[in-house]
């Protein structure tokens, strides 16, 4: 069994059961009772109260969904910047961009700010990393952009 530890130091033992079930939620957190059940050779009672421990012991943090931004026409692309000093202009610059997604300070190596941004076209995220550059040309170093064609969930559990 793997062990994971809480704010006391108390421990929460993870049996066959659990991450089995971890396991099974990871790739479809809507995946029925039953067919949890079925798949782990257990009841569905068992399954609910497992899951209801795991919730509250808070392995299990959230249920989500994975979006698939190319079939809805758009493009996801990350960029990736490099500052010579931290500019809170820069940073409501990107604040105001009906494109961002998501912004993280502080996040890739030595890159200073992580921007994920959904756009409609290829072109756009080359337009943006240009307007950066023009307005803050003196604090920005350095920008790398990605793009992401696809996106793959974390296997949790994957040897266990």
């Amino acid at each position: 069994p793997l062990r994971t530890t809480r704010q006391e130091e108390q421990h929460i033992i993870l049996d066959k059961v659990n991450i089995g079930l971890l396991k099974l939620l990871t790739e479809n957190s809507r995946t029925p009772r039953k067919e949890l059940a079925l798949s782990l050779a257990v009841t569905e009672a068992t399954v609910r109260s497992r899951i209801q421990l795991l919730e509250k012991e808070g392995i299990i943090q959230q249920y989500t969904v994975l979006l698939h931004p190319g079939r809805a026409g758009y493009f996801f692309n990350i960029l990736l910047v490099h500052v010579a000093l931290p500019d809170v202009a820069i940073e409501n610059y990107l604040l105001q961009l009906p494109e961002l997604f998501y912004l993280k300070r502080k996040s890739v190596g030595f890159y200073d700010y992580k921007v994920e941004l959904y756009t409609k076209t290829e072109n756009r995220v080359y337009e943006i990393e240009e307007e950066l550059y023009q307005r803050f040309s003196k604090v920005i170093q350095h920008i790398d952009i990605l793009h992401v064609k696809k996106e793959h969930t974390i296997r949790y559990f994957v040897d266990a």
